[in-house]
């Protein structure tokens, strides 16, 4: 039962991935929108409104559900939006839901200059969820110092982290490492070849 459990959250993960890679897509041919104070003020109402979704859902994944709308609006404003965005990753007022929100849209509009932010959640925090969504989003940001810190994540007490450290690595064209990693490590290799049939 563990094992099932286990394997359908890797399913997420990669499902997840896929979302976001396919919103970044379509954010890309998207045209830019000039930041203005409406725009800034309709950052800070979208971030609110995902935070107050993230208060009552039991879930990121339902909390992505259920602010839906918001989360395209932050994903099409792009990078403008993206200082606000990180200034409320270590926003303890947030919740958990709305942070690993924060997270995936950063991942989504591939925004390189959240990628220490991003490291510095992989390493300090303490929450998984939170963890989990930092190498996902790394591996979309595709940045050498999040490729860095992700073959560093291979090695991670957490087999989550481990997996999806894995599949962020592969999609970066880094497979030679995790084949390594792999060799000394029959879980993760297992794991892996459940997830991605084969590498």
């Amino acid at each position: 039962m563990k094992r099932k459990k286990f394997s359908l959250f890797i399913l997420l993960i990669i499902f997840i991935i896929g979302f976001w890679v396919w919103l970044g897509k379509v954010i890309k041919t998207q045209k830019k929108i000039p930041i203005k104070k409406e725009v800034i003020l309709e950052i800070k109402r979208r971030i609110e409104e995902i935070d107050e979704i993230g208060i009552s859902a039991k879930s990121p994944g339902e909390t992505m559900k259920m602010a839906k709308s918001a989360i395209f609006q932050l994903a099409f404003i792009g990078n403008p939006g993206a200082p606000y965005l990180i200034n409320e990753l270590f926003n303890e007022e947030r919740s958990i839901n709305a942070r690993v929100i924060y997270i995936q849209i950063l991942g989504a509009i591939e925004n390189k200059e959240s990628v220490p932010y991003l490291v510095s959640i992989l390493k300090e925090e303490k929450d998984i969820s939170l963890r989990l969504q930092s190498v996902i989003s790394l591996g979309m940001i595709n940045d050498p110092m999040g490729g860095t810190v992700l073959e560093e994540a291979l090695f991670d007490e957490e087999m989550a982290i481990r997996v999806a450290s894995a599949v962020s690595l592969v999609k970066m064209g880094r497979l030679d490492i995790v084949r390594e990693a792999t060799k000394n490590d029959a879980v993760l290799a297992k794991q892996l070849e459940e997830c991605l049939g084969g590498f």
